[in-house]
């Protein structure tokens, strides 16, 4: 099977504020990477819905935020029991490109 969304620093995919995509992890172990431009000072709140909320089929989705440089700034797994989605809440110190990664 094809990966559709690259999982690293060099993927074009891209997500506005406000916006929401839809997409495929195609194999176990398979991260799809969003670039989003965040403005310093700014609180932001990213959610992955998966098959708790109906908002997908991913039974435990996990949502990582990662820096242009493509290292980890933060990471949710779960919202809070028995809810299994994601949902990272996020100051953003310094105004830049980010990469919200999904995965299962």
């Amino acid at each position: 099977m094809v990966d559709t969304v690259r999982g690293d620093n060099t993927s074009t995919e891209a997500i506005v504020i406000g916006g929401t995509v839809t997409g495929t992890l195609e194999t176990s172990g398979d991260q799809d990477w969003y670039r989003i431009e965040l403005l310093a000072g700014y609180q932001y709140q990213f959610d992955l819905r998966g098959a708790f909320s109906a908002g997908g089929t991913l039974t435990d989705p996990a949502l990582e935020l990662f820096d242009s440089a493509g290292m980890s700034v933060d990471f949710n797994d779960d919202i809070g029991a028995p809810n299994t989605d994601a949902r990272l809440p996020f100051k953003a110190q310094v105004a830049g490109t980010y990469f919200l990664a999904a995965e299962g």
